[in-house]
């Protein structure tokens, strides 16, 4: 029963699906920067790979990015391979953030780190610290310094703005 699951912190595949609601924030930490996100939970489905017929749940999630080119909403994809039993929800490569005990935290460190930005002029130069990648078409480019930072306290900036669009 889901309600038993989740309030015990637990969830098994098959029900999976029913803890990503769309519309809501979920929590991921992004092991290539080593960083933090807060993405919002736009479509979740089950699939199976045609390389290897495994199983696993798609977590379609916009976040918010910056480039330097371009700002706004970028499209991430992440895969929940298919597991055996009930397994603790915070141990998901991404979930709600709902679940996080230091939710309030997360967030309002985002709608804090939010408003630094939108107080930045939009033409100078910053600083930024941390590691960074481009992925190319053939490879991934790793010349590490981080914009993902800016990813998080960019996205309460346009949830804001467009707060009658979730």
């Amino acid at each position: 029963d889901l309600e038993k699951l989740t309030s015990e912190n637990q969830i098994t595949w098959d029900l999976l699906w029913a803890v990503f609601k769309l519309n809501t924030l979920a929590f991921n930490h992004h092991s290539w920067i080593q960083q933090d996100r807060l993405l919002l939970v736009r479509r979740v489905g089950y699939g199976e790979r045609m390389s290897d017929r495994k199983r696993y749940l798609n977590v379609v999630c916009d976040v918010v990015h910056d480039d330097g080119h371009r700002f706004g909403f970028a499209r991430q994809y992440i895969e929940i391979d298919e597991y055996r039993g009930a397994v603790p929800i915070t141990d998901l490569d991404v979930y709600p953030l709902e679940y996080r005990k230091d939710k309030d935290v997360l967030y309002e460190r985002a709608v804090d780190l939010g408003k630094t930005f939108t107080q930045m002029k939009p033409h100078s130069y910053h600083e930024i610290q941390g590691q960074a990648m481009r992925d190319g078409k053939q490879h991934v480019e790793k010349f590490f310094v981080s914009s993902t930072r800016l990813q998080m306290e960019s996205f309460l900036i346009l949830r804001e703005r467009h707060q009658d669009e979730l």
